[in-house]
């Protein structure tokens, strides 16, 4: 995966008591919070900035001390993500309107990136028609998730995790050759290595990405491993096709079938 991330922040002073309340405020009312525009540079490598009123004359602006706004924007240049840095590791994640400076959704994650996250990193695959994108929070061994989130008339309708429905096409292939039962098998790590919009009659995604069962490779355990390329269809929200590959397995002291 292509790590690619804005190396721009500002350091957080913890004295400003203000700033976590505004950030809470975000979240509650659900409003476009922002009076200024966000400033891009365009065609050159300044860093970007989102921009926040200060809560109070004197006081810092949040999200300008606190949030980090990523450098992949939607083609259309009006939809982006920010994350926070480190010392609001907490905090969540947010979908962005560059163009109107409104805070449009939290990412639906259970653990948002953060700037310097160990183990972690950020990509987002924008469709060419920037109604969708799919965005990936990277884990240790597998994405901690993996987000279609669609847009329409400038707000998120919808969040769905892919991760899921990959593993379900990644563990009745291990259970085969495991002889487990299918609810006991899963991938040990899964790693993303394509991300490509298809358009046409409708908006799909392939997504291309290989599984195995013992990313350690301990020899007292079992070895799967397979490439899946699946295939997401936007306006049906389900996979409408996938293909395993390369589908290996090499059972402990045993030789590879």
């Amino acid at each position: 995966m292509i790590r690619n991330r804005c190396p721009h922040y500002f350091t957080f002073a913890k004295k400003h008591f203000a700033v976590w309340v505004t950030l809470g405020l975000c979240l509650l009312i659900g409003e476009g919070i922002l009076d200024e525009p966000c400033r891009l540079a365009a065609a050159t490598d300044e860093p970007e900035e989102f921009h926040g009123p200060p809560p109070h004359p004197g006081y810092p602006d949040p999200f300008e001390i606190g949030y980090i706004l990523f450098d992949t924007f939607s083609p259309n240049k009006q939809f982006g993500i920010i994350y926070p840095n480190r010392l609001l590791e907490e905090s969540p994640d947010f979908i962005v309107d560059l163009k109107h400076s409104r805070i449009l959704a939290v990412l639906e994650t259970g653990e948002p990136y953060f700037e310097g996250k160990n183990h972690g990193d950020l990509a987002a695959h924008w469709a060419p028609n920037s109604s969708a994108a799919v965005i990936e929070n990277s884990g240790k061994w597998e994405p901690i998730g993996l987000l279609l989130v669609e847009l329409k008339d400038g707000k998120v309708i919808l969040q769905t995790d892919l991760l899921d429905s990959l593993n379900k096409i990644f563990s009745p292939a291990i259970a085969k050759a495991q002889h487990s039962r299918v609810e006991d098998s899963a991938v040990g790590e899964l790693d993303i290595t394509r991300v490509k919009w298809k358009t046409g009659k409708s908006l799909q995604v392939e997504i291309k990405c290989e599984g195995s069962t013992n990313p350690k490779g301990f020899e007292e355990e079992s070895s799967w491993y397979g490439e899946l390329t699946a295939v997401w269809d936007v306006a049906q929200r389900k996979l409408v096709r996938h293909q395993l590959a390369r589908v290996s397995f090499h059972a402990a002291g045993r030789k590879e079938q």
